[in-house]
């Protein structure tokens, strides 16, 4: 009954761009705009037939898995 949860996962992921500030300057009233996009619990890897290898005790109890999680955003300064 004893099985190797061993795990590899890629938890958080942050992708970022800023606007160059020569194109915000023609604007007038913006001084920086910053879009992005992050993604918690985007992948595992694991030969573990139970739902998530990553428990908070030695004990599986057939806890669900960790929710993928995606955050998008606009980041603007005046």
């Amino acid at each position: 009954l004893l099985e190797d949860a061993s795990f590899l996962r890629l938890k958080n992921l942050q992708v970022a761009y800023s606007l160059p500030s020569d194109l915000l300057r023609k604007s007038g009233f913006i001084r920086g705009l910053r879009i992005y996009a992050q993604g918690q619990n985007l992948l595992t890897f694991t030969n573990f037939s139970g739902l998530d290898p990553e428990g908070v005790n030695n004990l599986y109890a057939a806890q669900y898995p960790m929710s993928r999680q995606f955050t998008f955003g606009l980041d603007l300064m005046f």
